[in-house]
């Protein structure tokens, strides 16, 4: 069976990749799924038909919840379980044409982050989906997720 070819938005790291996504969806209503922005010193995942958010970054005192600690970073599990259902919720719109995560990278070449659930959303809904990586890591996101990308300027 042929690798599902996939929407990529990528860039470097702050090339206004997620604020070209809040302003998209801001205009078209036919977009949905997960941003990740930084607001101040905190990094949120925000759904993009509400915009409601919670705060990716864990604290030193979050125990439990720290899912991965990356270079100074430290992500909340519970913010990543709260994004995945919204990406579920998101998915099952079919009034959506664009399911945006933002973003596969690092964590999910880990098998962390949104792994557990990417390889179900591509197998059943690659056409619609848009994953915003870095451009240095595409290669390595589409091998290990086993899809083609169809790249697309960040």
């Amino acid at each position: 069976m042929p690798s599902p070819v996939i929407a990529v938005l990528a860039g470097p790291i702050g090339s206004g990749k997620t604020t070209c996504l809040l302003a998209q969806a801001a205009r078209d209503r036919r977009i949905g799924g997960v941003v990740s922005p930084q607001e101040g010193a905190t990094r949120w995942f925000r759904d993009l038909r509400d915009l409601a958010a919670v705060p990716m970054d864990a604290s030193a005192e979050a125990g439990d919840d720290v899912m991965q600690v990356v270079g100074r970073f430290r992500f909340r599990a519970s913010a990543f379980r709260w994004a995945a259902v919204r990406m579920e919720d998101a998915l099952g719109d079919e009034r959506l044409s664009t399911i945006v995560i933002d973003e596969v990278g690092p964590l999910e070449m880990r098998g962390l982050g949104f792994a557990p659930w990417l390889p179900g959303w591509i197998a059943l809904h690659a056409p619609r989906l848009l994953l915003v990586v870095r451009d240095d890591a595409i290669d390595d996101i589409a091998a290990r997720f086993g899809f083609l990308p169809d790249r697309r300027a960040g």
